[in-house]
């Protein structure tokens, strides 16, 4: 497929758009804003966990506790995912994503209260025990969420990438300003980094859940629907064009119900999943996915966050972990969001290449780690992060559109699910790399290293 075909089914059609009214424009942005939304909502609970280093360390020095807490995050994330699975089609998806964001709300108001009312030796096993029921729940979410987007078509699909880095942006945005708030003397000095963190997990959790009144009022509006489901007809109808080969008659409409939809083949949950792999396969999905989120994760943010700055205040006021953490967040959502353009739209062969020549980062990063006693030049963990975090949010964006592009409609949701299980299992391992990386010793700063 060249890259104008591309561009044309992320955009959703090979010809000119119909001419729609005002009406009608404002509907399909506003579906555009809420697919935004549930993919901030996937992603937001992650980051909220790892964007606040500088108070895991405050409140438990010493413990690595960034680490700790996303690996416990993600700890039971592949097992939760896998009975999602199952349960997904259970309930309507707007009862997952209900229930799942208030619970995180509560647990998140939760947080910072627990090392000034017990213990601080029980509150840290206990935040940490929070924590895991907070990935729970996030599984749940994000597991209803990659349902909904994967049947609305590559346009939308593209639209909750984007959205997850806006989750990160979002994220370092509020720990930002509750710092700044907090450096300035506005809270009390011995009880600030507990209000800021409050400020910053209420605001957090507030935010996602108005993805819930957000989602349903286009759950509700027939119309805005009926839009989106033409934008998936135009995609497939586009795909059928280009392709113009006799299995492209099995993909059927995805989303709609009229009686030219085919219909579908009756196959039992087994012969579900075996399908859905094997529709993945030709865009290597599993193997990108899981060589980008484990670079990723093996290095971020416990090596590229440890780093020291060349500026001793920047260290000494917990500022710098959280300046790399929004270089990190701001690079992420730019390689998101350029997909859209035609000229990186890379086919699959590029994207796996990318992936894996940005493996050569990790010991890169690891390196610097080691010797970060001996010397401190920002610039170059700076520039070096911009290129981690770019080519992280483009190669993962273009994964997951491509990935079930060759998927019938009748299994569109349960590959949802099944990109989740790839990507929680993924973020799972690269976790645990990173938390054993993050125990390598120092080189001592008065060891002689030539």
């Amino acid at each position: 497929m060249t890259t104008d075909e591309s561009a044309a089914l992320i955009s959703g059609s090979s010809k000119p758009e119909p001419a729609r009214t005002g009406s009608e424009r404002a509907q399909l942005a506003y579906a555009y804003v809420v697919f935004m939304m549930l993919g901030m909502a996937m992603l937001l609970p992650f980051n909220c966990i790892i964007s606040v280093p500088d108070y895991w360390e405050l409140e438990y020095p010493g413990e690595h506790y960034e680490y700790k807490a996303s690996t416990s995050f993600a700890i039971l994330n592949p097992i939760a995912v896998v009975i999602m699975i199952v349960l997904l089609r259970l309930l309507p998806l707007p009862i997952w994503i209900a229930s799942s964001t208030v619970y995180i709300l509560l647990m998140f108001l939760a947080l910072p209260f627990l090392p000034i009312v017990i213990s601080e030796y029980i509150a840290e096993y206990f935040s940490l025990f929070l924590i895991v029921t907070i990935g729970l729940a996030y599984s749940a979410l994000g597991s209803a969420v990659m349902a909904i987007v994967n049947k609305a078509g590559m346009s939308y699909v593209q639209a909750a990438m984007n959205g997850q880095g806006t989750a990160g942006i979002v994220a370092i945005s509020l720990r930002i300003t509750t710092k700044i708030i907090e450096d300035l003397g506005v809270f009390p000095q011995k009880l600030g980094p507990v209000i800021s963190a409050v400020f910053f997990f209420a605001a957090s959790g507030g935010l996602l859940v108005l993805t819930v009144p957000l989602y349903l009022a286009l759950y509700l509006m027939p119309a805005c629907r009926d839009l989106v489901k033409a934008d998936k007809k135009a995609e497939e109808d586009l795909e059928a064009d280009v392709h113009e080969s006799a299995d492209e008659a099995l993909l059927g409409d995805g989303v709609s119900d009229t009686d030219s939809a085919p219909e579908a083949p009756a196959m039992s949950f087994l012969e579900s999943i075996v399908a859905i792999i094997k529709g993945q396969f030709p865009h290597n999905f599993n193997f990108n996915v899981f060589v980008v989120f484990l670079t990723t994760f093996a290095a971020y943010p416990g090596l590229t966050t440890a780093l020291p700055s060349q500026f001793d205040a920047l260290n000494r006021t917990g500022w710098y972990p959280v300046i790399l953490m929004a270089i990190f967040m701001v690079g992420d959502q730019v390689g998101r969001a350029i997909p859209r353009f035609s000229i990186f739209q890379f086919s699959t062969p590029v994207v796996t290449g990318m992936n894996l020549a940005r493996v050569l980062l990790v010991p890169v990063f690891l390196f610097l780690y080691v010797f970060r006693l001996h010397f401190a030049f920002d610039i170059i963990p700076v520039i070096l992060i911009i290129v981690f975090a770019v080519s992280n949010g483009l190669c993962s964006t273009l994964a997951f559109m491509y990935a079930s592009r060759n998927l019938p409609a009748h299994l569109l949701d349960l590959s949802g699910v099944v990109i989740q299980v790839v990507l929680v299992s993924t973020i799972f391992i690269g976790n645990w790399v990173g938390l054993g990386l993050s125990y390598i010793p120092a080189v001592p700063a008065n060891a002689h290293i030539l």
